[in-house]
């Protein structure tokens, strides 16, 4: 009952139903993409599920009171940037962002729809953006602040979103590879010495 309850906040049609089990998909209108520049931004202490707000970001009041925010909080002063996005995931770990905006702005917030972790990290010409900007928005995404600076009044640009962390998993994979090669080649040794020596 409660999740029928839960799922009421949704405009969701179903596309199959067999007992208890049951499919629905969700209007596209209200759907954001994996990527994406929010219409607003409002603030508060919780999620508002109205339809008005689907292309909007949450922050909470907590972080609305940190300075480099506080801006962003209130639709009057935010104002979204008109830009086209479009993105590659080059890794699981690794999107590359084309952003082209129909104007320089002064600033824009980006949001990415992985569950926030201070491991993302967002690069533009090959700097990262300070960990300050990078905020959770609507109460589980990562999001990050960018100004004026940042942007470097450019209008066609590429960045970088990248799960930092992922790369000691890398490391990691390749040591354990290095010491398992190492470890066969000791092996292998072993039995040859065997064989000369019967």
């Amino acid at each position: 009952k409660e999740y029928q309850d839960f799922l009421t906040h949704f405009p969701l049609k179903v596309i199959y139903a067999n007992g208890p089990y049951t499919i629905y998909q969700i209007d596209q209108s209200v759907y954001n993409p994996t990527i994406f520049i929010p219409v607003g931004v409002y603030q508060g202490s919780d999620l508002n599920f109205d339809t008005k707000f689907v292309h909007w970001a949450f922050i909470d009041k907590k972080t609305c009171d940190l300075l480099p925010t506080k801006t962003f909080c209130y639709d009057s002063e935010y104002l979204q940037s008109k830009a086209k996005i479009s993105y590659k995931m080059l890794s699981p770990a690794v999107y590359a962002v084309n952003i082209l905006m129909e104007q320089p702005s002064a600033g824009m917030l980006l949001v990415t729809q992985h569950k926030y972790n201070r491991g993302w990290k967002l690069e533009i010409n090959g700097k990262y953006i300070s960990e300050d900007k990078h905020i959770e928005v609507n109460r589980y995404a990562n999001g990050w602040i960018l100004d004026r600076k940042d942007l470097s009044g450019v209008q066609d640009f590429v960045l970088y979103i990248k799960f930092d962390t992922y790369k000691y998993f890398v490391y990691g994979s390749v040591v354990t590879i290095g010491f398992l090669v190492i470890l066969i080649g000791f092996i292998i040794r072993d039995f040859i010495k065997r064989d000369e020596n019967n």
